[in-house]
């Protein structure tokens, strides 16, 4: 209990000074997002909810994989048996990181949901953030996104968004 409060406020310090604001980031892919898809989401819905809706139209998303206990998504595409089929793949544990899917051949996005709710699902994105297939990585407290074999140099992002 102790431990776990202790992790989160010492991740909420290193956040609140690391995370920059969507004015100091010069990222093409970030700013498409951010400014184009994001602002344009619905505001009646929860904050992960818009930043999902906001990938799957800013990445053009056909097929999500989302983890079972994950009841949150209400207008997401088909869902694909496979998580190495799909190209947004949703979790909100560190189950997800196993061999199957560190491989990845086409582009994918995974988007961990609960990032700082514990240090185990940090350290798997930690983890994941520093393979080489990852390539663009964006931690936003409440969500981590991973891109997995995007056309573009490596990127790794903690920015504020309120």
């Amino acid at each position: 209990m102790i431990e776990n409060l202790f992790f989160r406020i010492s991740r909420a310090l290193n956040y609140a000074l690391k995370a920059k604001g969507k004015h100091s980031i010069h990222s093409p892919i970030l700013f498409n997002f951010l400014n184009v898809h994001l602002k344009n989401t619905s505001k009646n819905q929860d904050r992960n909810q818009r930043i999902l809706n906001a990938l799957i139209t800013c990445f053009k998303i056909q097929s999500v994989w989302i983890e079972e206990e994950i009841a949150l998504l209400d207008c997401i595409a088909g869902q694909p048996a496979h998580k190495n089929s799909a190209d947004l793949v949703i979790v909100h544990s560190t189950s997800f990181l196993d061999k199957e899917l560190l491989p990845a051949q086409k582009r994918q996005i995974i988007a961990i949901l609960g990032l700082n709710k514990n240090s185990n699902n940090l350290k798997s994105f930690l983890h994941l953030k520093s393979t080489k297939q990852v390539i663009f990585s964006l931690d936003l407290w409440t969500i981590g996104i991973l891109i997995y074999n995007y056309p573009s140099l490596k990127q790794d992002f903690i920015l504020r968004y309120f």
